[in-house]
């Protein structure tokens, strides 16, 4: 899990070391533009990418990388399996062959 640390009263999410890649397919599930922000070692944003609607994308990264998902025009954050954060918990076997990619639904939270 990503280690989380408490600046000003408000717990940051932030990477952690590791060295166990986790294949990822982000897919834009919304009829919204999404930016993909990985979460860094000092908990500050990163843009990865932005996917168009129901585009995705291929991500080789790591267990324990938190990610983020916004609405381009408005900002407002998405989810994965109705969590605001998606952190691999499992990684590539080498060796593994196909290597599994794990699909991860982008989608508009629900009110």
């Amino acid at each position: 899990m990503a280690t989380a640390s408490v600046r000003q009263g408000v717990e940051v999410r932030r990477s952690k070391k590791s060295v166990i890649c986790s294949l990822v397919r982000f897919q834009n599930r919304t009829d919204r533009g999404v930016d993909i922000i990985w979460l860094n070692y000092e908990g500050a944003r990163v843009k990865y990418r932005t996917l168009q609607a129901y585009e995705f994308v291929d991500v080789n990264t790591y267990v324990g990388h938190p990610w983020i998902f916004l609405d381009v025009e408005s900002g407002e954050r998405l989810v994965v399996d109705l969590k605001s954060v998606y952190e691999p918990t499992t990684g590539w076997v080498p060796g593994q062959w196909p290597p599994f990619r794990k699909v991860v639904n982008i989608t508009i939270p629900s009110k």
